[in-house]
């Protein structure tokens, strides 16, 4: 299961990287960053014995999720 968690992040981490390196890279790529890091973070939480800090992680990406749309309606 763990390594299920890992692998699949991994697997949305590197779509995002290569989709960094096409030509024209859309601006749906922090979509595919941010379930990646998820993902790959509550793994390693759970390998690593943190079972009790995955909630934190879980928050703390929804907050830079909120502040990043935050500050991308402020610069449009």
């Amino acid at each position: 299961m763990l390594s299920l968690l890992i692998g699949i992040g991994g697997c949305f981490i590197l779509d995002g990287l290569i989709n960094l390196t096409v030509a024209q890279p859309t601006h749906e790529i922090a979509g595919k960053f941010i379930p990646g890091v998820i993902l790959v973070g509550i793994g390693l939480a759970l390998i690593y014995g943190f079972d009790m800090w995955w909630p934190l992680i879980l928050v703390i990406a929804g907050v830079v999720i909120l502040l990043s749309l935050l500050f991308r309606r402020r610069a449009s």
